[in-house]
């Protein structure tokens, strides 16, 4: 049966010695146990899923991509861990393309209106708007930030992309608001102050 479930049996011994090397931190070791799984059961998801995150965890994208997409192919419908972690391999591989529809995937199967569900979708959201910058529609870029906001009023790394967009049309006092408002949300963070700090001085050199 197809299904993002483990294999039966004698499989089972593969899967739990993949496991425990993951377990360990000998993630390589993990990827011939799940081989051998995966050559008794070529249609097991959670199998392909496994060796996925292995090797993204291992930095092998094209091998991450391979077996998230054999994953996907296993499954009778669209698996939200699946989908997002194949968006996160085509976003590195700059298949932005391909990542966006991922994650299109993704933000329509999460459904909800928890705190978790919510955070989950704005996560999503700022993942598409990521991907729409690289390919240089900011106006889609705009959009999905806004609904990362939307999801999660806290969403800093939103904030950042909203106020990233201002300077375009030359509203250097909008992009300065978010910014502003980002360092409130997160004032602890190194990183988002040095993004903010940079960004200032390009706003500085560009005025």
């Amino acid at each position: 049966d197809k299904g993002l479930t483990m294999a039966p049996k004698m499989a089972d011994l593969y899967q739990q010695a993949a496991f425990i090397c993951y377990l360990a931190g000998e993630k390589q070791a993990c990827i011939p146990y799940l081989k051998r799984l995966l050559d008794e059961y070529p249609f097991d998801a959670g199998a392909w899923a496994h060796l996925g995150s292995v090797y993204l965890d291992l930095d092998q994208l094209e091998n991450a991509a391979e077996a998230f997409e054999f994953a996907e192919a296993a499954l009778d419908k669209p698996d939200l861990i699946v989908c997002v972690e194949l968006g996160h391999v085509y976003g590195r591989l700059e298949k932005y393309d391909k990542a966006i529809d991922c994650y299109t995937t993704a933000y329509e199967i999460l459904t909800g209106d928890d705190e978790k569900a919510n955070v989950g979708r704005s996560d999503i959201a700022g993942c598409l708007a990521e991907c729409y910058e690289h390919v240089e529609n900011d106006d889609m870029a705009l959009q999905w930030y806004r609904k990362a906001l939307e999801h999660n009023p806290q969403d800093d790394r939103a904030c950042i992309g909203i106020g990233f967009s201002y300077p375009s049309s030359l509203d250097y006092s909008g992009a300065y608001t978010w910014y502003t408002f980002c360092g409130k949300i997160n004032i602890s963070s190194s990183y988002q102050k040095f993004i903010i700090t940079v960004r200032f001085e390009s706003l500085i050199f560009e005025c």
